[in-house]
């Protein structure tokens, strides 16, 4: 258990394993083999005074001595199995959102899945994710997620990502992510930058209602292809193809504003 400033849980595990199988101090090199965590709790809080509680803790365990021109350490590992995980983003000092899933008070549960060849290098962030499931406090369900992600300068990009949600299964080739800063997530229609490549899917507005402020009672799936770019207020499509029901089909490019 790690506790931050205001004596709330930042990090917590009931059982941690792990097999090591390098540590090469003179290579600046670690590598775990497979890692076990039993109902680990990650939660990321910005109080009052704008601080997360991460920050406040990296910066009291940093030495003093500490340079930013030091090699940076690479770190691996083989495979992570996580069981009943919980994470929470909250950020005191933001509104509430619009949506039913707000980015400034996200708390998952029930989070499962597998975590494979995890490497840290310099500031970028890379590993594949398979069968992850989750439930968030709004309501939203997925089933299971695999995909190969790089987190990287604020971004995140994920490549040959699959969803299988509570009414939708989607398949996209690649999502991006862009935003400018960590806060940009917190207003997200307006400031992250998407960069899609959506295969052929089934999208239903059961599940998009967590994510866009939908009209209340729409209950409707279609099939859906195509690039899609730019914010989610300012949003441009390419080789759209919709299908709905039986006999309404959809070939186009769009730009949308003010969403």
């Amino acid at each position: 258990l790690i506790k931050d400033k205001n004596n709330d849980t930042l990090i917590y595990s009931q059982k941690i394993t792990t097999g090591i199988k390098s540590i090469d101090l003179q290579n600046r090199s670690v590598r775990l083999g497979r890692v076990r965590l039993i109902r680990p709790v990650v939660k990321l809080i910005t109080d009052s005074t704008g601080m997360m509680n991460l920050t406040w803790y990296l910066d009291l365990i940093k030495s003093p001595n500490d340079s930013t021109k030091s090699a940076k350490i690479k770190f691996l590992i083989d495979q992570v199995d996580i069981s009943d995980a919980r994470f929470s983003l909250i950020n005191l000092t933001a509104p509430k959102g619009q949506t039913k899933i707000d980015f400034n008070n996200l708390n998952l549960s029930r989070i499962n899945g597998i975590i494979e060849d995890f490497k840290v290098q310099n500031d970028t962030t890379a590993f594949n994710i398979y069968d992850l499931g989750l439930r968030e406090s709004g309501g939203f369900i997925l089933k299971k997620m695999s995909s190969n992600v790089v987190l990287a300068n604020q971004s995140i990009i994920l490549k040959s990502l699959h969803l299988n949600c509570d009414s939708s299964i989607i398949n996209i080739s690649k999502l991006g992510l862009i935003a400018d800063s960590s806060g940009s997530f917190g207003k997200f229609a307006d400031e992250v930058k998407l960069d899609l490549l959506l295969e052929k899917s089934l999208i239903s507005t059961s599940d998009l209602q967590y994510f866009l402020p939908l009209p209340e009672g729409l209950e409707e799936s279609v099939w859906l292809s195509g690039k899609i770019f730019g914010t989610i207020a300012e949003l441009r499509g390419r080789n759209i193809e919709l299908s709905y029901r039986k006999h309404t089909h959809l070939n186009c490019d769009f730009d949308l504003s003010g969403l």
